[in-house]
């Protein structure tokens, strides 16, 4: 049990979202792209080269138009649509979705990553930064939020001034101040079972 040789084989650490190229709903939006009928072209990396993503929005879908190679292979043309859903926004308004080609979730960033095809997160098995830190970057990072809402700036190291920041009510100051020292707390415990 544990011994040499043992665990489990070929396991290859998944990638991350940001290493991977991707399409933002909100790009879309924001530049008028998702009223039926409008087209263009947009430049992506994929497979290591920069290539011309061509997209035309439909009624309730956006199809997409481009070629990309693996390797030394010739290079394949892909052609599909993606569907769009606009989900009502509790003050007015809406806001758009991708529905991923494979799993029919709704998301607003669609990943290009394994077989050349843009779908969600889940299915191209991708993490975000945060899933791949340890407890220890995890417990850091959670002080320094805590630090940074209470307008501290500086290292763990520099001592940190509990002057409630102006504007800011004393109840969400004071549940500030908490939440600090049971992170440091939890920090300090942290640091000595890693001794």
């Amino acid at each position: 049990m544990g011994g040499f040789g043992s665990g489990r084989r070929g396991h290859l650490p998944k990638k991350m979202t940001s290493s991977v190229p991707q399409l933002n709903i909100n790009f879309f939006q924001k530049n008028g792209a998702l009223s039926e009928g409008r087209h263009g072209v947009i430049e992506i990396e994929v497979s290591d080269e920069s290539n011309d993503l061509y997209f035309y929005m439909g009624e309730t879908e956006i199809t997409f138009v481009y070629s990309s190679s693996i390797g030394n292979q010739p290079s394949k043309h892909y052609h599909y649509a993606v569907g769009v859903e606009w989900t009502d926004c509790n003050y007015g308004g809406a806001r758009p979705w991708f529905t991923c080609p494979s799993c029919n979730r709704r998301c607003g960033i669609l990943y290009i990553a394994n077989q050349n095809i843009f779908q969600c997160r889940k299915c191209q098995n991708l993490r975000y930064r945060s899933q791949m830190e340890g407890e220890f970057a995890r417990a850091i990072n959670r002080v320094y939020r805590h630090r940074s809402k209470l307008g501290f700036k500086g290292t763990l190291l520099d001592r940190a001034p509990l002057v409630r920041p102006k504007n800011m009510h004393q109840s969400t100051f004071v549940n500030l101040v908490i939440g600090l020292v049971l992170e440091n707390q939890r920090l300090e415990l942290i640091m000595r079972s890693n001794r």
